[in-house]
């Protein structure tokens, strides 16, 4: 939702759902390669030279508003922000890293 949805299309992601009686999203803010090095659609990145330490404020900014529209239509959002296998070793990547 965050990486390849604007804000529009996100509400009405958000809408369908609840409608359709979901009471959850699960979205990841930091996904792997495309979601990573890729702009969004609003033209930002979530992370400055895929350093985690320098979040920048715009795309942050942006996934509190779609969560706070999953909030006006009664969604919660379990967000997970990035895959374990990232913080383990320490690298991005394209995919999985097993051990």
């Amino acid at each position: 939702m965050f990486h390849r949805l604007n804000e529009e299309d996100a509400k009405n992601y958000l809408a369908n759902s609840a409608e359709k009686g979901f009471t959850v999203i699960q979205a990841v803010a930091l996904a792997e390669d495309i979601g990573l090095n890729a702009p969004k659609p609003s033209g930002d990145h979530p992370l400055i030279g895929l350093d985690p330490s320098q979040p920048p404020e715009a795309y942050f900014s942006r996934v509190d508003r779609m969560i706070q529209a999953a909030e006006k239509v009664g969604l919660y959002v379990a967000l997970l922000t990035t895959w374990g296998d990232k913080v383990a070793n320490g690298m991005w990547g394209t995919g999985q890293v097993s051990e």
